[in-house]
């Protein structure tokens, strides 16, 4: 499985989770019903076999369907697993065959996003421009929560390339749309932490950190570790 960071890991599981629903009208609740089963096999499933089997199901059974809404979700679905389980012969076929599919504002800005996951350690320069692109193109139709999803994606890259201040201006323009909302403060302000410990400014570090803790759940230990391990990584590099 490809290794992302933390922060992407987290970014590709939101967005993924939130892929358009199925219009039900159209085909058969059997098929749809398939095809749903598949896609949850296939974040879930036990093994990385299961998974990339259950992907290319959901897209047999929807391509047999003839229907656009759901061969777009079941091909969506199966690029985003061969992408993270380095499957990247046929990617960029499929993510051309994406594009044709279903078109619509939101679905062309849902390619992008891919196509800025394919690109992510290939080519940062690409990666990039491709999740800008997306970001614009969620904002358009007002599809804000993915565009913020974009936004953390490009302080990622940016944040990697030591260009904190790019970085953080990223992250605070994604907090934007984030103001209704605070279900993802504690992942927000985990990077504005890491941000600002790349610039040596360990008191505004803390202070994200201590906001990322102050939006995690109490019985989210594993989440709560990282940041408090990373709270005291500040205090060593200050003693430093």
């Amino acid at each position: 499985m490809k290794q992302y960071s933390p922060i992407v890991f987290f970014v590709i599981i939101l967005f993924w989770s939130c892929t358009e629903n199925i219009d039900t009208y159209k085909t058969q609740n059997l098929v749809i019903d398939s095809i749903n089963s598949n896609i949850s096999k296939s974040q879930i499933g036990d093994t990385e076999n299961i998974r990339l089997e259950s992907s290319n199901k959901a897209f047999f059974i929807a391509v047999k369907s003839k229907e656009d809404s759901l061969i777009y979700k079941a091909l969506y679905n199966k690029i985003q697993t061969d992408i993270i389980y380095q499957h990247n012969d046929s990617v960029i076929y499929y993510l051309e065959k994406l594009k044709t599919i279903y078109k619509a504002i939101p679905n062309e800005a849902s390619y992008y996003f891919l196509k800025g996951l394919y690109y992510h350690d290939i080519s940062a320069d690409s990666s990039f421009a491709s999740y800008e692109k997306s970001q614009k193109l969620f904002v358009s139709v007002g599809h804000y929560e993915r565009a913020g999803y974009s936004l953390m994606m490009m302080s990622e890259i940016q944040r990697l390339a030591a260009d904190y201040v790019g970085a953080e201006s990223s992250m605070i323009h994604a907090l934007k749309y984030y103001k209704d909302s605070e279900s993802n403060y504690n992942h927000i302000y985990n990077v504005f932490g890491l941000i600002y410990r790349g610039l040596y400014d360990y008191e505004n570090a803390l202070q994200s950190y201590n906001n990322a803790l102050k939006y995690t759940d109490k019985n989210n230990n594993k989440e709560r570790n990282i940041i408090q391990n990373n709270i005291a990584l500040i205090y060593q590099e200050k003693k430093d």
